[in-house]
């Protein structure tokens, strides 16, 4: 399987050109932050990789596509702190977090402060629809994120079909929005358009179940494993080991969950247990569904990089 660094040659120079407007940006910032910004926030920038990409499937890159890849970008990181704090989190991407390091408030506030800057450029772009699209997946992530901290209270209600709409809002929703902006940046046709927001959001909902995948493994994945089981979050992985349990195995199980007890026993069953293979036919059933959106597009090194995208996020190990 090709690198991420492999499959986005296609826009290599566009993405060199984001990465200079990018830390251009961070370091005008960092300025009032005395340097708090330093180290983080510094992932696979994946969502401006989408715009990039989704951009020069339908047409040219220019300012408006940046401005939007930015956003995004800022976006994405000041919701990764806001993120942290819920979560009391100490570590991100195997790195003390902001609110580990600075504290809460201080990361709150950079998150708020990066928000801002995120509508600031969506401003700069001259396509309307543009900003409605990111403020609409930014309502959605909010939901999604609502949604989660009430499941964590009501841990027995939650189903596959309720586990699906969290991911579908707090994750793919902006992964979609990504796709469907980029192309709008290059005023690409309706039927382009819609094609990539479809393609973005299955690609977003494998993205998620895989990262709630890997959270049962065993690999080095830059934070705690078994983290969001430990938080009351109940993923896919142990939703689908639930349906295999009878009414006073699974009411047990949720109980330890809720008082917090046998968690490294209850990740081994998970881990040991058929949830993780219904939820690997989870992550392929959306690839291909991805993949099958940009039947749409004349074939080229844009479509086998976008292709060659939805593979490498849904079989990674981080």
């Amino acid at each position: 399987m090709p690198t991420l660094n492999d499959i986005i040659k296609p826009v290599a120079t566009e993405f060199v050109e984001f990465k200079s407007r990018f830390a251009d940006e961070m370091r005008d910032m960092a300025k009032p932050l005395q340097g708090m910004l330093d180290g983080h926030g510094q992932g696979k920038m994946l969502r401006p990789i989408l715009v990039l990409l989704s951009a020069a499937a339908c047409g040219d890159i220019d300012d408006d596509t940046y401005h939007t890849a930015i956003a995004v970008e800022l976006l994405h990181t000041a919701t990764l702190f806001h993120d942290d704090v819920i979560d009391g989190a100490a570590t991100r991407r195997d790195k003390p977090s902001l609110n580990a390091q600075w504290g809460n408030k201080s990361a709150v506030l950079i998150g708020d402060y990066l928000l801002a800057q995120a509508l600031s450029h969506l401003t700069k772009n001259e396509n309307r629809d543009v900003i409605l699209s990111i403020l609409e997946a930014t309502q959605c992530m909010g939901r999604g994120e609502l949604s989660q901290m009430h499941n964590t209270t009501n841990t027995a209600n939650l189903d596959e079909e309720n586990y699906m709409d969290v991911i579908r809002n707090k994750t793919a929703s902006l992964l979609s929005a990504c796709c469907k902006t980029g192309a709008m940046t290059t005023h690409a046709n309706a039927a382009q358009t819609e094609a990539l927001a479809r393609y973005g959001m299955h690609f977003g909902m494998a993205f998620q179940m895989r990262d709630d995948l890997l959270d049962y493994g065993t690999a080095n994945i830059g934070k705690p494993l078994c983290s969001d089981l430990n938080e009351g979050k109940l993923t896919l992985p142990l939703i689908a080991h639930l349906n295999t349990l009878n009414d006073s195995e699974k009411k047990k199980l949720v109980d330890d969950i809720k008082s917090h007890r046998n968690m490294e026993i209850i990740a081994a069953a998970v881990r040991n247990g058929t949830g993780m293979e219904y939820t690997e036919h989870a992550i392929k059933d959306h690839t291909n569904l991805a993949i099958k959106q940009l039947d749409l597009l004349e074939q080229s090194e844009i479509k086998t990089a976008l292709e060659q995208l939805a593979i490498y996020c849904a079989i990674r190990e981080k």
